[in-house]
């Protein structure tokens, strides 16, 4: 007989809960590309990680007020 380990909890075992928002956004194939390419260039662990990194790069090159660029950390 074979004991299951799975506890029946879908998810309780996933990264916690910090991000407060959600942006539903859709890309063209060229950028969904290049920002997939940018992910495996820079070996950001989940698209998510590799899409925040970029936004905070463009909102810090266009001056915007407030944001605070992580650097490379992943």
């Amino acid at each position: 007989m074979q004991i299951s380990t799975f506890s029946g909890r879908v998810g309780s075992m996933g990264r916690p809960k910090t991000m407060v928002s959600r942006k539903p956004v859709s890309l063209p194939p060229e950028l969904s590309q290049a920002v997939e390419d940018f992910r495996f260039a820079n070996r950001f662990k989940t698209e998510s990680d590799a899409i925040r990194h970029l936004i905070e790069l463009g909102l810090e090159a266009a001056g915007a007020k407030g944001t605070k660029p992580k650097g490379a950390k992943r």
